[in-house]
């Protein structure tokens, strides 16, 4: 899967989770306000990502910004996947 694929897959991946998703925790995550915050911080980023991946612009201003939100979350979301286990 290439950059922009990648980047696309996020972005529809984000929206489905923000509502409802499929996963078994999904619908409840989706209405706690602070995990709907790191969730539109991941969308802005990933739109930012694909911005860049479309201009061939710098990705490390990309990952800059979507970093942050997906490593928060996870570590207050889902703790064994920041933790690689």
């Amino acid at each position: 899967m290439g950059l922009e694929q990648a980047s696309i897959t996020l972005l529809v991946a984000a929206d489905a989770i923000a509502r409802g998703g499929a996963g078994e925790h999904d619908a409840v995550l989706s209405r706690d306000p602070a995990w709907a915050a790191f969730n539109e911080a991941m969308i802005g980023a990933g739109r930012d990502a694909l911005k860049a991946i479309r201009a061939r612009d710098a990705l490390t201003a990309a990952d800059d910004v979507l970093y942050p939100p997906c490593e928060g979350c996870h570590l207050q979301f889902n703790p064994g996947v920041a933790d690689g286990k």
